[in-house]
Order: C-alpha cells, then sequence, then structure tokens
C-alpha cells in the first residue's frame, strides 16, 4: 500500500515538473531585434522644407510678354520696360555738388544693376524753407499734376516742406501710373554718407513698381504686387548688396529679427498682409520704435535673403518681380519660388527659431 502511494506521488511530481517546464517555455517572448533608426529632427525637417524654396522652371519673361493678350494701360503705354528717357533731377540751392553727385550716383548703380525705369525725376531737398517749397510745388507739377494745389498745401508737398524744416534724410517715391502719361519719383532729404544707399533704395521701388500694373487706377478693386514685407525688405537688401555692406546688414537684421521674435512671438510678416492686423500693428511699439517699420525692413529684409539664398539676385530681381506685371503677386510668386506666399510664411517662422550664427550659415550666398 505504502509503495503504491509512493509511485502515485512520484508520478504527480514528474507531471507537474513538465508541465511548468512547458509553461516555462511558452511564455518566453521572442527576441526582437531593437529599432536604431532616429525620426529626423525639427532642424533637419526644416531644411527639407526650405528646399522646397528653388528655382521653377516656369515660363519665362520672353514667354509671358509673347502670351499676354489682355489689354492693360500701363503695359500698353511701356510702363514696365526700360526707357531711353534718362532720369531728372531738381534740387534746392542750398545743397552742394557733392550732394547732388551721391544721388546721382546711386540711381545710376540702380540703373546699371536693374535698368532705366521711368520716365523718372528725383526731387533733392535740404534745409532751406524757402527753397524747399519751390521745389515741393516742382515736385507737384510732375507727380501730382492731376491736383496740384491739393498736393502742395495738404499732402506730399508738406512731407516736403517737412524734410528741410526737420532736416531730416529719408526718401519717399511715388509712382503716378494714373496720369496721362503716367510717370515716376522719388524725393530725398538733406543727403549724407548714407545718399547713394538711400538713393538706390529708393529707385528699387522705382523697379518694383513698374512691374505693377493693376490697381484702381486701372479699375481694379484688389493691389496686387508684393507683400509688404518684401516690398521694404528686397529694396534695403539690394542697396546694401550694391554699396557693399550685405554681410554686415543681414547679420544686423538677422539679430533684430530675432530679438522681436523672442518678445513678440505672435507677430510675424503675415500680419502685415491683413489691413485689421496692421491698423493695430501701426499703433503699437516693438523693440523701441514701429512694429511695422521691423517687420518691413530688418525681418522682411532676412525673409527676402532666405528667397534669395535658394535661388539667386539675379533670378529674384530680374525673374520674379517682372513676372508681377502679367502673373499678379501670389500667383509670380508661386510660380517662381514653388510654394505659396502663405507656405513660405510656416517656412519662415520656423527659419527664424534658429539661432543667429545657424541662421548666418544657412545664408552663405553673397557673404564674401
Amino acid at each position: 500500500m505504502l509503495y503504491k502511494f509512493l509511485l502515485i506521488l512520484i508520478s504527480f511530481i514528474i507531471i507537474l515538473a513538465c508541465s511548468n517546464e512547458v509553461e516555462s517555455v511558452t511564455s518566453v517572448e521572442p527576441k526582437v531585434e531593437p529599432n536604431f533608426s532616429e525620426k529626423p529632427s525639427p532642424k533637419a525637417k526644416l531644411k527639407e522644407r526650405i528646399k522646397e524654396i528653388k528655382i521653377t522652371e516656369s515660363k519665362s519673361i520672353y514667354d509671358l510678354e509673347n502670351e499676354y493678350d489682355t489689354s492693360n494701360r500701363l503695359i500698353e503705354l511701356g510702363w514696365n520696360k526700360p526707357t531711353e528717357k534718362s532720369p531728372e533731377f531738381a534740387m534746392t540751392d542750398d545743397l552742394s555738388l557733392a550732394a547732388l553727385n551721391s544721388v546721382v550716383e546711386g540711381v545710376s548703380i540702380g540703373t546699371e544693376y536693374l535698368g532705366n525705369y521711368g520716365p523718372l525725376k528725383v526731387f533733392i531737398i535740404g534745409s532751406d524753407i524757402d527753397e524747399a517749397k519751390i521745389v515741393a510745388k516742382e515736385f507737384c507739377e510732375w507727380a501730382r499734376k492731376d491736383n496740384i494745389e491739393y498736393c502742395i498745401n495738404k499732402d506730399q508737398g508738406i512731407e516736403i516742406v517737412e524734410m528741410a524744416i526737420y532736416e531730416g534724410n529719408n526718401g519717399f517715391a511715388q509712382h503716378s501710373r494714373h496720369l496721362e502719361p503716367p510717370n515716376q519719383s522719388f524725393v530725398m532729404g538733406n543727403p549724407d554718407k548714407s545718399a547713394v544707399k538711400i538713393a538706390i533704395h529708393e529707385y528699387v521701388h522705382i523697379y518694383q513698381n513698374a512691374h505693377i500694373v493693376d490697381g484702381w487706377w486701372n479699375d481694379k478693386e484688389d493691389y496686387v504686387g508684393l507683400p509688404r514685407w518684401l516690398e521694404e525688405g528686397s529694396a534695403e537688401i539690394l542697396a546694401r548688396y550694391l554699396v557693399g555692406d550685405y554681410a554686415d546688414y543681414l547679420r544686423e537684421s538677422l539679430n533684430i529679427a530675432k530679438y522681436f521674435k523672442r518678445d513678440n512671438p505672435n507677430i510675424s510678416i503675415r500680419n502685415l498682409e491683413n489691413e485689421e492686423d496692421l491698423r493695430i500693428l501701426e499703433k503699437k511699439d516693438c523693440l523701441g520704435g514701429h512694429c511695422v517699420g521691423t517687420l518691413q525692413y530688418e525681418t522682411g529684409a532676412v525673409a527676402t535673403a532666405l528667397l534669395i539664398n535658394q535661388t539667386s539676385m539675379d533670378y529674384f530681381y530680374k525673374e520674379y518681380i517682372p513676372k508681377i506685371a502679367y502673373l499678379g503677386g501670389e500667383k509670380a510668386f508661386e510660380t517662381s519660388f514653388n510654394i505659396t506666399i502663405n507656405e513660405f510664411h510656416q517656412i519662415f517662422d520656423s527659419f527664424l527659431d534658429l539661432s543667429v550664427e545657424e541662421m548666418m550659415s544657412f545664408l552663405d550666398k553673397y557673404q564674401e
């Protein structure tokens, strides 16, 4: 009896041991090889997105000119073509010949690179108030001959006289598309050591607006042309490049744009394209100055530099801008750079998250 009991007990122990062994074998997890592949970093993703900005194989200016069959008064008048008429200059008598020559030099540099657009007249103002009033009248008779008295007493004539009163060395451009025949002009105050650069900047506006042919003056409701940030940014970038100050100005602009975004994370160049946002920004100060000015100039200059870096200086100014006359602002941008303006806004916002040194290193063209 004891023998049978021991035999049964030994059998039970053997069965239990085998059962545990099977269980332990079946419960072993299959061996999985580790995956060492890493997800792309935000910087790597940004670089890939920036690569989307590139020269396209869209139609050339020559093709667009030949295919354009829409009636447009300004194009028919040759507004967007170089003219054989040389720029004219009017200056207050209190300024020196050296002041005149510095402005003439700036215009000459601009026309040599971009072509001679106009007809153009340049008005140079000193600090003599009576002389400024004489030249202000001459300006109004040239640029605002449809409403001379209003110009003299309530509009740009007042601004010109204020240049003399406050001895300002600023400038502004006027594009009189509505006149018959249309003409262009710009005004500069009290030329100093920056006169050549300022004259080039104002001439770039002449060139830009020679390729803007649609708007209220042609019975079009919408202003179609360059985004506000690109209009000022590209004028200053080219002016600095042509006087040999590109790299220093770019670094300065990168620092200012970086500080601006740090202090104003919810404000960007895209806000300049929204009229309601623009009105709010015009009343707001940023970095001790006007928000709009910083977005247009320094931040706009960095945005322009990014587009130029992905294409070229010549492509930006001599291919993209002239296309605006035939395609309009948005389509010209998209067909020239392979992305929409809104897509560029997104890429540029991320680009400003890089350090200044990283941005300078990336924008490696034209820094020599």
